[in-house]
């Protein structure tokens, strides 16, 4: 038997996407153009609306182009380590430092450095440090953080990227969630800069586009399509 192109798994990439190919397109084009108001964006919508779907799509067609740097995190306690990590592991693979800053332990990797212990607090210096060494070289850095909502760690993360930004820094934020925690995010008396951000809304998709997708993948007009469909 051959395998489901509409398998809705997890947060994984579908064959068949209904109806996002042109949304994450258009995401894309933006992302690369200068003073995009898709600069920082939040995704949201309801569970299975393909909110990580759409992420992962964006990400892996970004992948594609060398300019660009994806990096992926999970909203947890490890948020601002692990963006710390990953950035630095651009930094060397690129040769533009000789060694890590900081010691990653969870991942595998003991590296001695002075900012281990004190990651939290010299957080905002090394993430501009690093994106300013990747902006010198042309590139682009996208962040994912998927499941968002209100912690002081978000306020923390989010103030140290909105001073990035002011620095002319090739930084991007992808951000998703579900509505009532975006409009939580998005009220807050600290994260006021948030509201001028581009939020991407993902509908459920109705009956027609998926009839639709359904006669394209199985070669047959949508009326015979949908008479097959009834006697199964």
């Amino acid at each position: 038997m051959n395998n489901n192109p509409f398998n809705p798994s997890f947060g994984k990439m579908p064959s068949i996407f209904l109806k996002r190919d042109n949304l994450s397109q258009r995401i894309i084009d933006e992302l690369n153009r200068e003073n995009s108001p898709f600069q920082t964006s939040l995704i949201y919508g309801q569970r299975g609306s393909g909110k990580t779907t759409l992420m992962s799509e964006i990400s892996s067609k970004l992948k594609e182009n060398k300019d660009w740097i994806i990096i992926d995190l999970v909203f947890d306690n490890d948020l601002l380590i692990s963006l710390t990590n990953q950035l630095q592991e651009h930094l060397l693979k690129l040769k533009l430092i000789k060694n890590l800053d900081i010691k990653m332990n969870f991942l595998g990797i003991d590296i001695n450095a002075s900012l281990a212990q004190n990651i939290d607090a010299n957080f905002q210096q090394i993430l501009q440090t690093s994106l300013e060494k990747l902006t010198r070289k042309g590139k682009n850095v996208l962040i994912n953080i998927d499941e968002v909502h209100l912690t002081p760690l978000l306020k923390k993360f989010a103030n140290c990227y909105q001073i990035m930004i002011r620095k002319n820094l090739k930084v991007s934020l992808l951000m998703a969630g579900l509505p009532e925690n975006v409009s939580e995010i998005q009220n807050d008396d600290v994260l006021t800069f948030l509201l001028r951000t581009n939020r991407i809304v993902l509908n459920p998709l109705n009956l027609e586009t998926i009839k639709l997708s359904y006669s394209i993948f199985f070669k047959m007009p949508t009326s015979i399509l949908m008479i097959k469909l009834f006697y199964i």
